[in-house]
């Protein structure tokens, strides 16, 4: 996935894989793109580029209920 905002890459070309029953954590320095991660896997915000797929099947875009649908769950450090 990549995700612009703007003129800014905040993402490029993203690989990211997440295998039923795993719990992963994400760790970085500030401006590594870790929020932004998360934000496009639980549906807050779309790529720019990019694809999702879920089982097997390609996903247009995520929302935040067909990712809670999906089983995922995001924890965010600040609301």
């Amino acid at each position: 996935m990549t995700k612009r905002f703007g003129g800014v890459v905040a993402l490029d070309g993203v690989d990211f894989t997440l295998l039923s029953g795993e719990v992963h954590a994400l760790l970085g320095e500030n401006g590594a793109g870790k929020s932004t991660l998360i934000n496009l896997i639980a549906g807050t915000y779309g790529w720019t580029e990019g694809s999702c797929r879920i089982d097997g099947a390609a996903i247009p875009a995520l929302t935040p209920q067909k990712s809670r649908d999906a089983g995922v769950a995001a924890v965010f450090q600040e609301f």
